[in-house]
């Protein structure tokens, strides 16, 4: 019989509206997400997207233009200030340089926690088990597949006073807590994961036993 999923790759158009959640039968052509069946389940293996991933082009040229720059400072400004060339306050130099390396450590840092995030959904003997693994940490959350309600892709605007960004991630029902899965993967990607997940639990009997368990 076999669980009915489709693994064929497919290059259907992708509404533009984040709040416009389809049906995905078959696996987008961008994603390069990778797919294992098993006699048991399935895992899907999300590899890390990487620093030059759409989207996140200008982040990285900004983050590596910042560090190069104030580097190429540092460079010409640390040795007037060790010969003591510096004779107008030179600690205000000093906090200068401080101030421009914490920006521009903290911003590598958080890029490089994006593109290096890699994830891992498993399902098996009626436990579905989400992980998502960066440089410094990993998350992982299990529930049992009998107690599973929906899943769903949603959309979060997150607002400043120059700019509005919307972000898609999985949503498992019920919840133990609100965290965002995968919300660094394209939208179709998503669809895709979340119409599978529910095609391979509507084939499965369900029950009603043992409660969702944080791994974290």
């Amino acid at each position: 019989e076999g669980i009915p999923w489709q693994t064929s790759l497919q290059t259907d158009e992708v509404s533009l509206n984040p709040t416009q959640i389809d049906e995905r039968p078959a696996q987008p052509k961008t994603s390069r997400a990778v797919l294992n069946q098993r006699p048991d389940g399935l895992l899907i293996e999300l590899p890390p997207r990487g620093w030059w991933r759409p989207g996140a082009r200008f982040v990285t040229i900004w983050c590596f233009g910042w560090n190069g720059m104030v580097a190429l400072a540092t460079l010409a400004l640390v040795p007037a200030l060790l010969a003591g060339e510096v004779e107008s306050q030179p600690w205000v130099a000093w906090l200068l340089l401080l101030i421009f390396w914490t920006v521009g450590i903290v911003g590598l840092i958080l890029l490089m926690r994006q593109a290096r995030r890699r994830g891992a959904i498993e399902l098996v003997d009626k436990t579905l088990r989400f992980e998502e693994t960066d440089p410094l940490g990993s998350t992982t959350l299990e529930w049992n597949t009998g107690e599973i309600e929906s899943i769903t892709v949603d959309a979060k605007k997150y607002e400043t006073e120059d700019s509005v960004t919307w972000k898609n991630f999985i949503t498992v029902s019920p919840a133990e807590r609100g965290y965002p899965w995968f919300n660094n993967r394209d939208k179709s990607e998503l669809e895709w994961i979340a119409t599978l997940l529910r095609q391979v639990l509507d084939s499965e009997p369900r029950n009603n036993a043992a409660d969702s368990t944080d791994c974290q």
